[in-house]
C-alpha cells in the first residue's frame, strides 16, 4: 500500500527546508533576547519575538520526534571532533541585541541585518547548522565522526555523553548521509 506518510518524509528530509527548519529553531533562545530588547526600547511587535520563540520550540520538537522514523543500522563510528564545543563561538550572535539600543534607527538595524544575514548564510553552508541550544540543554552531544567502512564526514546527534572510537552504535539517518542520531 502507498504510504504518503513516509514518501512525504523522504522527499522532506532532502530538501534544504529540513536545514532551514534546523537553523530556525537554534536561534530560538535569540528570538527571546530580540523580544526583550524590543519590549525595553517601547517596541510594540516585541512579541514577535515570542511568537518566534515558541515556533522555535515546536519546530525543535517536531524534529527531535523524526530522529527514530527510519529503520535503524547498527556500525560502529570513529569520533573525529566534538561539535558542542563550537557552541561559544555560535554565542556570539546573540551580543548585538544587547549592544543596540534602537532597532527603529536605519543606521543601526542595518548592519544588524548584514551580520545576521551572513551568519545565516555561513552556518546553512557548514555542519554548524546542527549546533542547536535546545539540543545541548536537552542533554544531546553532537559529533563530527565517520562510520565504519566508509570515508564520508557525518555529524551524530546523541544523548551518550562520550563515545569511544570504534563503539557500536544503534543508528538512525536523520538527513540522507549527513546526519544521523545514535543510540
Amino acid at each position: 500500500m502507498f504510504d504518503l506518510c513516509s514518501t512525504w518524509q523522504e522527499v522532506w528530509a532532502m530538501t534544504p527546508w529540513f536545514r532551514t527548519l534546523f537553523l530556525f529553531s537554534s536561534f530560538g533562545p535569540l528570538y527571546v533576547l530580540f523580544a526583550a530588547s524590543l519590549y525595553v526600547q517601547g517596541v510594540r511587535l516585541w512579541w514577535g519575538g515570542v511568537i518566534a520563540f515558541a515556533m522555535a520550540v515546536i519546530v525543535f520538537l517536531w524534529l527531535k520526534s523524526r530522529f527514530k522514523r527510519k529503520s535503524v543500522i547498527r556500525k560502529a563510528i570513529t569520533v573525529e571532533s566534538n561539535l558542542d564545543e563550537g557552541v561559544f563561538s555560535y554565542l556570539v550572535s546573540y551580543f548585538p541585541p544587547f549592544m543596540t539600543d534602537s532597532f527603529s534607527d536605519p543606521a543601526k538595524a542595518i548592519p544588524i541585518v548584514i551580520f545576521y544575514a551572513t551568519m545565516v548564510f555561513l552556518l546553512f553552508r557548514s555542519s554548524t547548522i546542527y549546533i542547536n541550544p535546545f539540543f545541548i540543554a536537552s542533554g544531546y552531544r553532537l559529533y563530527r565522526g565517520r562510520l565504519e567502512g566508509s570515508n564520508r564526514s557525518i555529524v551524530l546527534i546523541t544523548n551518550r555523553q562520550d563515545i569511544i572510537d570504534g563503539d557500536m552504535l544503534s543508528l538512525y539517518e536523520v538527513h540522507p548521509s549527513r546526519l544521523y542520531f545514535g543510540e
